[in-house]
């Protein structure tokens, strides 16, 4: 396995590195494109990734620990073939079509992002945050949001039948879709408009 400790990776420098049964601590990559790549059994621990283009990875038996993406597209990511991930945040990403059905991923952060169409179901997010990001069609049945923040989130359909959400935070009106699942009706009044 190759070792890599304490490097700035950028494009200037990538073919000085191996990314197939790597090890990287304490690394950046500046605005790497690895769309398609192969990146299976890597560990990343306390790396950044920024500007970067992990779109349709292959990230099997690989290790995320302590991972920070900013500003990066992540989209079509399987999360659930890693080895292990932990303590992860993502910054303005773009992760749509991901999925993390079933994964502990107890306080990660979601700020900002584009988690559309992605897969939580089954998924343990306790005090995890979401805030600002846009949820369309993200699917969280049978999920623990217990303690999330969901402020300032749009586009969400969770249905509280099927989802643990003591404690969850929300912001009004975006919280009222909360109530769709129920069948119920709000009408507004003249009154509300003003």
């Amino acid at each position: 396995m190759n070792y890599y400790d304490e490097f700035k990776i950028t494009v200037k420098n990538i073919d000085e590195f191996e990314f197939v049964e790597s090890e990287f601590i304490d690394c950046s990559f500046e605005g790497i494109d690895f769309q398609n790549q192969d990146l299976k059994r890597c560990k990343f621990v306390e790396c950044q990734f920024n500007y970067c283009n992990l779109s349709n990875a292959k990230i099997s038996f690989s290790t995320f620990r302590e991972v920070t993406f900013k500003e990066s597209k992540m989209v079509g990511l399987n999360w659930t073939t890693t080895q292990a991930i932990s303590d992860i945040a993502f910054d303005h990403c773009k992760l749509d079509n991901s999925v993390f059905q079933g994964l502990k991923i107890n306080g990660f952060k979601f700020i900002n992002c584009s988690v559309i169409n992605c897969d939580f179901s089954e998924s343990h997010l306790q005090k995890a945050s979401f805030k600002g990001s846009d949820l369309s069609l993200a699917q969280f049945n049978n999920a623990n949001l217990e303690s999330a923040d969901l402020t300032n989130c749009s586009n969400y359909f969770i249905n509280p039948l099927f989802t643990k959400l003591k404690k969850a935070r929300f912001s009004f009106p975006e919280a009222i879709s909360l109530l769709e699942a129920q069948d119920i009706k709000i009408e507004y009044s003249e009154k509300d408009i003003i």
